[in-house]
């Protein structure tokens, strides 16, 4: 029977994690998780509803105003002693609700300490998935160390028992045993790097990996569309000036010629589609003025 050639084992690739016990930096990292994340924003909303049962227990306050002209003739109707003007105010307050909203108010704050003991208990279920899979990646780099060095003792003895058959001091027999147990010991050393890749990725998860591909949503930007109001050149200097706090004088040349009579933005498009301007020009302005100086002389947007 040939002798088997000397077989080397497969090079080991080295995991950078270690035992994973360097992933887990601050307990900032398991918030990350999703019924982390989940059970917080549930406690934010039962905090919000107590705000909410406490304001209905208190008075509700309403102020309308009105005012225009009214005249019998026509011709004078727009003028001081024709002017008037409403203001009006009311307050209303239950009495009496049968403690109605008092118990409300109990039954959020009641909640609000259900959500709080539910988030408590799932953060430190969080730890503890955590801890359990640091636990097992501690095993397995034990367990992976332990076979590594099976395998190197049981290469040595097959070597061995390789050249006691090349000198005729053993049998086939013995041969073909130290070479079943190298080869096990080869086969115990895979699974135990399986198991070590497998705890890796399980301590990914119980991380609530993937946050490092959490799409950052973008930063209100200042987006200047226009509203399809005419305003004049003058008006618009004057407003600008305001804004920015402009306190020298506005010269306009009157020899130059007026240029075009009338230059507006087309919003129809956007009118169609049911866009209406929100943002007054006075207000526009002034929000970028402030953008510009946030920037440092320079708009961020």
């Amino acid at each position: 029977m040939p002798i088997p050639p000397n077989t080397q084992a497969a090079p080991q690739p080295t995991l950078t994690a270690g035992d994973g016990r360097n992933v887990l930096q601050h307990a900032r990292a398991l918030a990350q998780r999703p019924d982390v994340r989940a059970a917080e924003e549930l406690l934010h909303s039962a905090s919000a509803q107590i705000g909410v049962a406490t304001a209905n227990m208190l008075p509700n306050f309403t102020i309308g105003a009105n005012g225009g002209y009214i005249n019998s003739a026509l011709a004078g109707l727009i003028s001081p002693p024709t002017a008037f003007w409403l203001l009006a105010g009311n307050a209303t307050q239950t009495l009496f609700d049968g403690g109605t909203l008092l118990h409300q108010r109990r039954a959020a704050a009641a909640a609000y300490d259900q959500s709080a003991w539910a988030y408590k208990a799932t953060v430190i279920g969080a730890a503890q998935n955590v801890a359990d899979v640091l636990r097992a990646l501690q095993n397995d780099a034990d367990a992976l160390r332990a076979a590594r060095a099976f395998e190197r003792a049981a290469k040595i003895s097959f070597d061995l028992a390789r050249q006691q058959v090349e000198t005729g001091n053993a049998n086939v027999l013995f041969l073909l045993t130290a070479q079943t147990t190298y080869l096990q010991a080869l086969i115990q050393v895979v699974q135990a790097r399986a198991a070590r890749l497998a705890d890796t990725a399980a301590l990914f998860q119980a991380l609530g990996g993937g946050w490092w591909n959490r799409v950052v949503p973008p930063k209100e930007k200042i987006l200047n569309v226009g509203t399809g109001q005419d305003i004049s050149i003058g008006e618009f200097a004057r407003l600008v000036s305001e804004v920015v706090g402009y306190r020298g004088a506005l010269a306009f040349d009157t020899s130059r010629p007026d240029g075009s009579p009338q230059k507006l933005l087309d919003v129809s498009k956007l009118s169609a589609l049911g866009w209406r301007a929100k943002v007054p020009l006075r207000q526009g302005l002034a929000a970028a003025y402030a953008d510009f100086l946030a920037g440092g002389g320079r708009f961020r947007s």
